[in-house]
């Protein structure tokens, strides 16, 4: 049985290797439905270190630039995946799971990826993390965490100039003109100051 660990720890190894290749490979590994058993093996694996190398393959695979793939690979659950493997005791599996998650919510500054983390309970788990002694990862929690914050900012003040559409004309919406006026005159201030 051992021998067999050894095995699918590799082969974990080298799949994750794999997918650093280039986009191709990755959407062959979903294809296929490598990912899926990768997954299955970090979720039910017994073994520390196969779960750990077939978490870093995940990893591996969501750092893929193509936003579609990346749809495709949240579709197929990479992201509840390694939002599970962040409850493991393995502080560097774990920094690389919020690199990942950080560098996929800043180049595609989307509320989907934002909603989806937080249905995950990603921000649960980010608040136990940045409990953790080891610096390296609460430093990671706390960039994923101020990533959410600052979303969230941006959501609120979306919503401030926003208003329905009117009674008399359901087919438009329309943007009140104080709103127009209060933001004409914060960007000149912000002209005049520079």
């Amino acid at each position: 049985m051992e021998g067999d660990e050894r095995l699918v720890r590799r082969s974990c190894a080298v799949l994750g290797g794999v997918a650093t290749w280039s986009d191709k490979y990755v959407e062959l590994l979903a294809e296929s439905e490598i990912l899926t058993k990768l997954m299955a093996i970090a979720k039910t694996s017994g073994n520390f270190s196969v779960r750990h190398e077939a978490g870093c393959a995940i990893v591996s695979c969501c750092h893929c630039k193509d936003i579609e793939l990346l749809h495709k690979l949240v579709n197929l659950g990479a992201f509840h995946s390694l939002n599970e493997l962040l409850g493991l005791s393995d502080p560097s599996l774990s920094v690389s799971i919020l690199e990942m998650f950080e560098s996929v919510l800043k180049a595609n500054m989307k509320r989907k990826f934002f909603s989806l983390m937080e249905e995950l309970g990603l921000l649960s788990n980010l608040s136990k993390l940045q409990l953790s002694p080891n610096m390296e990862l609460y430093r990671n929690a706390v960039a994923v965490q101020k990533l959410f914050e600052s979303n969230e900012e941006e959501e609120d003040e979306l919503c401030l100039l926003y208003t329905s559409p009117s009674p008399r004309d359901l087919s438009t919406s329309r943007m009140p003109s104080s709103a127009c006026k209060k933001k004409k005159k914060k960007e000149k201030k912000e002209v005049k100051i520079k």
